[in-house]
């Protein structure tokens, strides 16, 4: 059997291993001997080890040295979680496992660049990961005026601005100099990566931005290769009115602050970059409904509760994941999600005015008609006849299978995981209705 790190990477592991021990080492006798606080040299040391990271690509052939180095990473943060040390790391006034996702998305981008044959891309995931959120937590400390909650985590709009800043001027330099794209084509995709990188930090909770920021830029980058300058400019301008939508339209829903309406406007637009304008216009009619409905009362304890949209999201975005990726038929697909919409809309209407006049079954349908109409506009087809009533009876099984479950879930997310569970298995019985049924 070949061991699979080759004899050449060893000398660079040895030289990436000492360089991250005197970055430690650094931080920690700045923080001994100086005055800076956790947030400040966890900076440091997730700015410096990111510069050591950039020289991945000219030190290793071969991923499994990085991968190597990954889990040893890993293995020493959470040690020292778990028994103390590294204070100049994990002294910081949040919950957060950054430092556990930084190393593994480093190898992730790493294998994938290396596989597709772009390690410019990798150098500007790195850059990003490494740079913009550094500058933007230290940024929006100390200059942040503007605050918004994301659960435990607090923000500033100027360090959200900041970070934007930052990362398309990375971007745009990177891809200027070191890709295919031209001019205007790299403007336009720093642009456009920096806008959706931007929302994904700014909701993301415990660390897990250390994960999204340079898998989001690496997989956007890899998707824009051969994109025009008239597609890449629709793309921006859908982006920003998606997201003003989402934000306008749920300005009724104080208790959820900016970024999950952001994030609701990004799930929305990612309907159509992946699957085209019938399902779009699904999503905006469900944000619609939730923005005008009865559900625009139902309670959420906790300020910008982002696990809770999280939870009602996963089964959307799996849907619409699940159809590009593993090459599902979309029009047999878009009934499940339809269903998955539908049936979080059903749920929390019911949640908001469990002794409402109209029977259940009849605002499950409804919401299926309303969701269903802009689809089959774009799309007519015989077949919606039966799959409009198979997704009102979808979203109404969603609503009493997530009611029923809700005791067996913790009851502080209004039994979201419940209705994530309801939502994951009602869908996919529709698509096999879907499947099953002659065509």
């Amino acid at each position: 059997m070949t061991f699979p790190i080759p004899i050449s990477d060893l000398p660079g592991i040895g030289l990436v291993g000492a360089a991250n021990a005197a970055l430690m080492f650094i931080a920690y006798l700045w923080r001994r001997l100086g005055t800076p606080d956790g947030e400040t040299t966890r900076k440091f040391v997730h700015l410096g080890t990111g510069m050591i990271c950039l020289s991945f690509p000219t030190l290793f052939s071969s991923h499994w040295s990085v991968l190597l180095l990954a889990v040893g990473f890993i293995a020493l943060m959470m040690g020292t979680q778990r028994w103390g040390g590294l204070q100049a790391i994990h002294d910081v006034d949040r919950p957060s496992n950054g430092g556990i996702y930084y190393p593994l998305a480093v190898w992730i981008v790493f294998l994938i660049s290396a596989r597709q044959g772009h390690p410019e891309f990798y150098v500007a995931s790195i850059l990003v990961l490494a740079i913009c959120d550094a500058v933007a937590a230290l940024v929006g400390k100390r200059y942040g005026e503007h605050r918004y909650q994301v659960e435990g985590s607090r923000r500033s709009l100027e360090g959200s601005v900041v970070f934007f800043i930052s990362s398309f001027t990375i971007l745009h330099l990177v891809l200027s100099l070191a890709s295919g794209f031209g001019r205007q084509e790299a403007a336009l995709a720093a642009l456009y990566v920096a806008g959706i990188v931007t929302v994904l930090e700014s909701i993301s909770l415990s660390g897990t931005d250390n994960l999204w920021i340079p898998l989001g830029t690496m997989a956007i980058l890899l998707n824009l290769t051969t994109k025009s300058t008239g597609f890449l400019t629709s793309q921006i301008l859908y982006l920003a009115l998606s997201l003003a939508f989402a934000v306008a339209i749920l300005a009724r829903h104080r208790e959820l602050g900016l970024a999950p309406r952001a994030a609701l406007g990004l799930l929305a637009y990612s309907c159509h970059a992946f699957q085209g304008p019938s399902w779009s216009i699904a999503a905006f009619t469900g944000l619609a409904l939730s923005a005008f409905g009865r559900s625009a009362s139902l309670r959420i304890p906790e300020t910008t509760r982002v696990r809770p949209v999280f939870l009602c999201v996963v089964p959307i975005l799996g849907w619409i994941l699940a159809t590009r990726y593993l090459q599902l038929d979309e029009s047999l697909t878009f009934p499940a999600f339809a269903t998955t919409i539908a049936g979080v809309l059903a749920y929390l209407w019911t949640r908001s005015c469990p002794n409402a006049r109209i029977a259940r079954p009849l605002r499950a349908g409804f919401i299926a008609v309303a969701i269903f109409a802009g689809h089959a506009f774009l799309d007519p087809s015989w077949s919606h006849a039966v799959h409009i009533p198979l997704v009102a009876l979808g979203a109404w099984a969603v609503d009493l299978a997530a009611h029923w479950l809700r005791p067996r879930f913790d009851p502080a997310t209004h039994g979201l995981r419940a209705l994530t569970v309801a939502s994951v298995f009602v869908s996919l019985l529709v698509w096999l209705v879907c499947e099953g049924y002659p065509r």
